[in-house]
């Protein structure tokens, strides 16, 4: 029998009459970012569980300072054996699983409440939306659909050190996955390289302890493994787990088609290597046709070896009628994202019309700011200056009467430096950047005007503001490449 200790501050005889709901939550070493996790957990929960795997820092002490109940288990590198001696603590009907360092949407708080008391189904698991914030605020949100709320039922148990599961539990009771009301918002540090290496590292030994003895690792330990190699940027031997994945995933299977997203983000896209990934990415449409992820890696590599026609249908499929399986992790801003792969291909098939109409349906359709931004970009280049209004006036609905004017003021200055009358629009645009506007569409044409003018040593600021605002602006990196060549001039004369 595992040896614990329990402190509490929240014993069995205190929970209040009525109680529903334990927020559960596994941690080591987790003191900086504990805190406001069960801060947030408490809006939701009549009791907290944190299960303390080791900590050498003041995991403990914060808990016992917030009144949780605390048990000490001792970590064995095995992930279900500990949120299954959790399990053993919790008294209440609900639990839900919350990871340091996360946070229930403000939003979403009291939805999950009331669904909990008054609609959750004790033969389920229940999913909720998990969120990882962008690294940048102009990079792309991620989520996933993970089951964090369970019943407490005698049976239902996880297995597996690592990617840990209750599938097989829930398959031997009868019980079905469903979707809950609720949001998980996961901490930045998720982007940070350092904790994603060390956790990669933890991650990896885990999976070859739970592997050893077997001839062959299971679909969930290879991606598992696969999974830390790329964060640990690995991707060689990242993309051979990969594909031993799809080759052994039952077919159409969720583990299979995480696998081919790991497959076709970790290959190189030129070359042969680019030739023999195109292959997976039309094996991965025959299983999955009307995926979008994979519908839009299939189309990102069509346009790498200049397929534009087949690349514009590839893109368009994925807009119009893309699905996506909420179980992977995937881009908030997906369908966004394949209607500007869809306009882009028509471009570079001299279709400036029907790559215009591609965009504007894809603004009208979606919430993506950035391609509202980027169609503003296309009405400037075309000189509509009234539509370029229009579109960016959606970007500042509660702008002031002196924003606007400013606004129109950049717009009409675009327009003429889009047009190559740079010394007309420099002024204007240098006034409304020195007032603050730091919209992409000022800072393009700004430097655009500021090159053309020869005010080089003017240019670097801007571009930084740009790389800050709009990083995946499709002209940045060029801007960046012309003030290199045109510093050296500079300098010379």
């Amino acid at each position: 029998m595992i040896k614990h200790s329990l402190v509490s501050g929240d014993t069995e005889s205190s929970l209040p009459t009525g109680s529903v709901l334990t927020a559960a939550i596994l941690a080591r070493d987790e003191e900086a970012v504990l805190a406001p996790t069960l801060d947030s957990a408490r809006q939701a929960a009549d009791q907290l569980l944190l299960v303390d795997t080791g900590s050498q820092d003041r995991t403990r002490v914060v808990g016992y300072r917030y009144g949780v109940k605390v048990v000490q288990v001792p970590w064995e590198d095995d992930f279900a054996a500990a949120r299954n001696r959790a399990l053993q603590e919790v008294r209440t009907p609900w639990i839900l699983w919350i990871d340091a360092g996360e946070q229930l949407a403000p939003a979403t708080v009291s939805e999950l409440k009331e669904f909990v008391r008054t609609q959750a189904d004790p033969s389920k698991v229940y999913c909720l939306k998990v969120v990882l914030p962008p690294a940048d605020p102009s990079g792309s949100t991620a989520e996933v659909l993970q089951a964090r709320l369970m019943p407490n039922r005698m049976g239902l148990r996880y297995y597996g050190r690592i990617r840990e599961t209750l599938q097989q539990s829930m398959e031997s009771l009868g019980m079905q996955w469903a979707e809950a009301p609720g949001v998980i918002l996961c901490h930045p540090r998720r982007h940070h390289p350092d904790w994603k290496a060390q956790r990669a590292v933890r991650n990896l030994r885990i999976a070859h302890q739970e592997n050893a003895g077997s001839s062959r690792p299971t679909v969930r330990l290879l991606l598992a493994m696969a999974d830390s190699l790329v964060d640990l940027r690995d991707l060689e031997h990242a993309r051979a787990l990969y594909l031993q994945a799809v080759h052994h995933a039952q077919v159409g299977s969720v583990e299979q088609l995480e696998a081919y997203y790991g497959l076709l983000t970790t290959s190189e896209s030129s070359g042969q290597a680019g030739e023999t990934l195109l292959t997976y990415a039309l094996q991965a449409v025959e299983v999955f046709p009307l995926d979008a992820q994979v519908l839009c890696l299939l189309g990102q590599l069509l346009a790498v070896q200049g397929q534009w026609a087949l690349a514009a249908r590839t893109f368009e499929q994925a807009f119009r009628h893309g699905q996506v399986c909420g179980q992977v992790w995937h881009l908030t801003d997906l369908r966004a994202l394949a209607g500007w792969g869809w306009s882009l291909a028509l471009d570079r098939q001299n279709q400036p019309d029907q790559a215009l109409a591609a965009l504007e349906e894809v603004a009208a359709q979606t919430e993506a700011a950035w391609v509202r931004r980027r169609l503003v970009e296309k009405y400037v280049q075309l000189g509509r200056r009234e539509e370029a209004m229009q579109a960016i006036r959606l970007l500042w609905p509660d702008a002031s009467a002196e924003d606007i004017g400013r606004l129109q003021n950049v717009i009409q200055a675009a327009c003429l430096a889009a047009q190559k009358d740079f010394r007309a629009a420099l002024p204007i645009l240098e006034e409304a950047y020195q007032a603050g506007c730091r919209e992409p569409v000022c800072l393009h044409w700004l430097a655009a005007a500021q090159i053309a003018t020869g005010q080089v040593q003017s240019v670097e600021p801007v571009l930084q503001e740009w790389q800050r605002v709009d990083p995946a602006h499709p002209e940045l990196r060029r801007y960046g490449e012309m003030l290199r060549r045109a510093s050296p001039l500079q300098s010379e004369n």
